[in-house]
């Protein structure tokens, strides 16, 4: 209960807008004063885009980390709001946070959603695409580092894989990855809100979807408008290939029970952690049988192999080689992993030539900005000859 939560996270602040319950860390104790500002920074974002503010104080639980909402909120690896309460759910990331905007969206949505819940919904039914959508409309990236989610669409439609609105707009939502669903949502959005102004996006948002009342025109003109928009993006080369490996991903309903998968990858982490190398390797082994088209898990499997002996390493490195070379399966961003793998073995065998084939092999591929950097780096590395020339090789290779 959000009592229990509160003798848990028992630091307690308050701005002009928020009660934050938080962890007591060395961390978070060092960092509160900032956190706080952050919060009221990121809702006046929200507020000035939307045109409303909630009525009363939000109330958001900030945890230690993501284990410690995972024991008492039951959400490990995602940040939550529940709207009706007007409440958000935090684990502390370094500054600046990166759900904190999304989240708070979430909860001044309240403000125009239905009465009871305070999201998208129409009848009995809420609409999962506007409620994420508006999220990811409202914390658009002002930064150079990921795209926007225009142009990911973009690369979605050069990839030939991007859902329809309709779809995103029912329960059929679920049917689609988070990725795609999630972002193709929040573009749609973002361009009604760039377009339209935010009051007719509130209307939409508490009409549950009812865009012939809200815009005056049918949802499918107003996402031709919208596609004749993506349409005039024009992408770096390389760029819809680079974003594969983020968007490649089916829902949760067209995968082997995804908890059981990552219950079985938890256990073996656990295990790993108590020395018990061996049935860490067993368990990723069902893991891979289990799902035999996510080559990521081969991944680490290689990464748990590698630190077995001879026999283990061999097969480490094979599998990464295998990851590597596979150009008609695996995403060039997986394969640049597997190649960096590769290069820092041989690093250890004190090869410099492979490490040099494999880092020059993977900077010719399409890959994000961030791993676009990553291997520059790794280049300069490599070419330099300067007196730093042995620490520079040490640091990005051994």
């Amino acid at each position: 209960t959000a009592a229990d939560l509160e003798a848990v996270l028992d630091g307690r602040i308050e701005t002009e807008h928020f009660v934050i319950h938080y962890a007591h860390t060395h961390e978070i104790n060092a960092d509160i004063s900032l956190i706080a500002e952050d919060h009221e920074f990121r809702y006046a974002q929200v507020v000035a885009q939307l045109g409303v503010a909630p009525a009363g104080k939000l109330r958001s639980f900030y945890f230690a980390d993501a284990e410690q909402k995972a024991r008492w909120f039951g959400a490990r690896g995602v940040e939550m709001a529940k709207p009706w309460r007007r409440e958000i759910y935090l684990d502390h990331r370094g500054f600046p946070h990166g759900s904190l905007r999304h989240e708070i969206a979430h909860a001044v949505a309240s403000a125009f959603g239905d009465p009871v819940f305070g999201v998208a919904r129409r009848g009995v039914m809420i609409s999962p695409g506007l409620i994420e959508g508006l999220a990811v409309a409202i914390d658009w990236p002002g930064g150079y580092d990921r795209p926007t989610p225009h142009e990911a669409v973009r690369a979605l439609a050069e990839m030939g894989v991007e859902p329809s609105i309709r779809q995103l707009l029912s329960l059929e939502f679920f049917s689609v990855s988070s990725a795609r669903g999630y972002t193709t949502a929040g573009s749609f959005l973002r361009f009604l809100l760039d377009r339209y102004g935010p009051a007719k996006l509130r209307a939409v948002y508490h009409s549950g979807g009812d865009f012939a009342a809200a815009y005056g025109m049918p949802l499918a003109a107003l996402e031709a408008e919208w596609r004749k928009m993506i349409a005039t993006i024009v992408l770096p080369a390389g760029a819809s290939e680079a974003q594969r490996e983020r968007f490649r991903g089916g829902s949760v309903f067209a995968r082997p029970c995804p908890h059981a998968i990552a219950a079985r990858r938890e256990q073996a982490a656990r295990a790993l952690g108590a020395g018990d190398r061996g049935r860490a390797v067993q368990l990723l082994r069902d893991v891979c049988d289990d799902t035999p088209g996510e080559p990521r898990h081969r991944m680490e499997l290689g990464d748990v192999l590698r630190g077995g002996g001879v026999a283990s390493q061999v097969e480490a490195e094979a599998i990464w080689a295998t990851l590597a070379d596979d150009a008609e399966l695996v995403t060039t961003t997986l394969r640049v992993e597997a190649m960096e793998r590769l290069a820092r073995v041989a690093a250890l065998r004190d090869d410099r030539a492979t490490v040099e084939r494999w880092i020059r092999t993977a900077a010719g591929l399409p890959v994000e900005a961030n791993d676009r950097r990553q291997l520059a780096a790794e280049l300069l590395a490599l070419s330099h000859r300067g007196p730093a020339a042995p620490e520079l090789y040490a640091y990005f290779f051994l």
